[in-house]
């Protein structure tokens, strides 16, 4: 993808800046976004690596995050993992390290194909700890690639997050999700060091989109065509109050909830994925409806936005992008597969699991 692509993508999902590592011809590349809630110092780049220093606007705190490509050619594995042994080095500071290692630790990491030998090197373990990192366990499905190889079905852990005791004692809440593939042969990993708040209530806002429905006129006439007694001024506010209400009805009646929706085919998708090949022509599907009303979602927010929300970026979009809560890890169940199959994963879910 060409870099002009890839910054016009990355201002529409709301990141103000970005660094690149060029792909080597039509291969490779990597890409590192981020918002203006930090500022991120790129202290050392290459095709399999980009080591930053990131330090807080908010709080003043400071960490090294460490983005990881490891190479998939199993002959390149000794030099690669020696070479990434001496550029990254245990440090005293927080520092995570993540990504896509291409690597798998325990033989339980792997499912189908040839069976993992329990005499293989194995270098993602010995890097981790001659760094002092930990891997930080996940919560979602056991493995985060799927493919084929010589006609067999395989599945492994290959992309994780790791962090050393600093960054634990400084975030103990951070979390790894597993989400749903949906485009690529990855699960992608959701790496996050806070539980997300709640929105306060919602404000009434009247949709554009109403507007061109013909349902719209009649409902509105209706709610202002009530007989109120009183004085004017009791009436109107009152009228106000029924017309909001009819139409927030009627909205709800006649437009389905794109969130909800959504929602509801991620978990059928996250379902599904523990089973790839029994559910091979219903994940396609469900890919399929998830893009189309995703682009349904993407024309909502841009046309409730500001215009700068696709030359800029607007952090205020980044709930769009966000499908799951995470919840804390310490002590915690942070989700359970109910008796309907579903994966719960609010607390009031998981309580009710019990």
């Amino acid at each position: 993808m060409q870099n002009s692509r890839i910054d016009r993508l990355r201002r529409k999902m709301g990141f103000q800046n970005g660094y690149i590592v060029p792909p080597n011809g039509l291969a490779g590349g990597l890409s590192l976004w981020w918002d203006e809630s930090i500022n991120v110092d790129v202290a050392f780049s290459s095709e399999n690596l980009i080591d930053t220093k990131v330090h807080g606007l908010s709080d003043g705190s400071y960490c090294r995050v460490s983005w990881i490509y490891g190479t998939p050619y199993r002959e390149q594995k000794p030099a690669f993992w020696g070479w990434l042994g001496s550029q990254l080095c245990a440090t005293n500071d927080p520092w995570l390290c993540g990504g896509d290692m291409n690597e798998f630790i325990w033989h339980f990491e792997k499912a189908g194909g040839v069976a993992a030998s329990h005499s293989r090197p194995r270098h993602l373990l010995e890097f981790a700890t001659k760094a002092e990192l930990i891997d930080l366990g996940f919560s979602g499905p056991s493995f985060t690639w799927r493919g084929t190889r010589n006609t067999h079905f395989v599945q492994e852990r290959i992309d994780r997050g790791l962090a050393n005791a600093a960054w634990q004692t400084r975030w103990p809440d951070t979390t790894v999700l597993h989400c749903p593939v949906i485009g690529s042969d990855h699960w992608p990993i959701f790496i996050s060091t806070t539980q997300k708040g709640k929105f306060g209530k919602r404000q009434f806002k009247f949709e554009p989109s109403w507007a061109n429905d013909p349902e719209c006129r009649e409902v509105i006439e209706r709610a202002w065509s009530s007989s109120l007694s009183g004085p004017w001024m009791s009436q109107w506010q009152k009228n106000l109050h029924t017309f909001r209400n009819h139409l927030t009805d009627w909205s709800k009646r006649k437009f389905k909830n794109n969130k909800i929706e959504i929602d509801s085919l991620v978990d059928q998708l996250n379902l599904m994925q523990h089973s790839w090949e029994e559910n091979t022509e219903n994940i396609s599907r469900i890919k399929t409806k998830l893009n189309d009303l995703w682009r349904k979602e993407e024309c909502y927010w841009q046309q409730r936005s500001r215009i700068k929300w696709l030359q800029n970026g607007d952090s205020n979009t980044s709930f769009f992008h966000q499908a799951t809560i995470q919840r804390r890890r310490q002590n915690k169940i942070v989700r359970i597969k109910g008796e309907n199959g579903y994966w719960e994963q609010s607390q009031k879910g998981v309580r009710r699991a019990f």
